[in-house]
């Protein structure tokens, strides 16, 4: 089954505006979510293991932190959004563009 048209056009915004570096992501605890805040709730997104084919999630959290929403990828459509969602959170959390450039930089610097 797949996602709620919602969650599904959460899932669809969320991945746009983080590919337009529009969404700030931070890294938690769990190396494998991450979250960001919108309005008066708590996005995250992530992935149940460390092993890249592990199932992903989204949840929404209340400015409390109970989970008001959570929807699992249940086939490959949605594992591939979710997936495609995580990998952009990580990236924008972790500033790995940035760290990318920042190295080549250092090696172009090497002669």
């Amino acid at each position: 089954m797949a996602f709620e048209t919602k969650i599904d056009k959460l899932i669809e915004k969320l991945t746009d505006l983080t590919s337009r570096d529009k969404v700030a992501w931070q890294d938690t605890a769990d190396e494998n979510t991450f979250l960001t805040a919108v309005g008066q709730s708590v996005v995250t997104v992530g992935r149940a293991r460390s092993d890249a084919m592990a199932p992903c999630f989204i949840r929404i959290l209340d400015d409390t932190g109970k989970v008001i929403e959570e929807a699992l990828d249940t086939d490959i459509q949605d594992w591939n959004r979710l997936r495609t969602l995580h990998e952009l959170a990580r990236r924008n959390a972790l500033k790995s563009d940035k760290v990318v450039s920042d190295l080549l930089s250092s090696l172009e610097a090497i002669r």
